[in-house]
């Protein structure tokens, strides 16, 4: 009577624990700072895999040299869920170089939305930067042709000088 008990219990212990369908325990790194540390990133849609062999149709490169089709040595892919990845899913992929190849790993997949808003998010800063300069030597041109003609603008509700 104890035996298949203790049996059963063990059972409802491990069978949680097995690895149908669990998620990818990967450390809580910001994405920017994945991406900072990976040679080659990529949107690209899954083609097929061969093993260990996966291979992907790149739509958008992000980082790194990459070709329009790549294949990514890695054991299983599953998303954040756990969920295997199957033809034709758009994943985000950042990659390591071994070698000649490309190796990754579940916890190297990412949203596509969210790896592009942290790739192109340092880009624009110098057009930002110009735009500000251009802007303000246009204000101080106009301020100091003001001040050396004397004239003020007729403003409605302004006091008169």
């Amino acid at each position: 009577m104890k035996r298949p008990l203790l049996t059963l219990c063990a059972l409802a212990l491990v069978l949680p624990s097995l690895a149908f369908g669990k998620e990818p325990a990967c450390p809580n790194i910001p994405l920017p700072d994945r991406l900072d540390a990976t040679p080659v990133a990529f949107i690209g849609a899954l083609v097929s895999h061969d093993g260990d062999i996966w291979h992907f149709d790149v739509q958008r490169p992000l980082k790194g040299a990459v070709g329009t089709v790549v294949d990514v040595r890695a054991a299983e892919l599953v998303d954040a869920n756990g969920t295997p990845l199957v033809p034709p899913v758009v994943v985000g992929v950042l990659a390591l170089h071994d070698g000649a190849d490309l190796v990754t790993d579940s916890c190297s997949l990412a949203e596509p939305n969210a790896l592009v808003t942290a790739a192109e998010q340092d880009k624009g800063g110098l057009i930002k930067i110009v735009v500000g300069l251009v802007l303000l030597a246009g204000v101080l041109q106009w301020s100091s042709r003001r001040r050396r003609r004397g004239t003020r603008p007729d403003l409605p509700g302004a006091p008169s000088a």
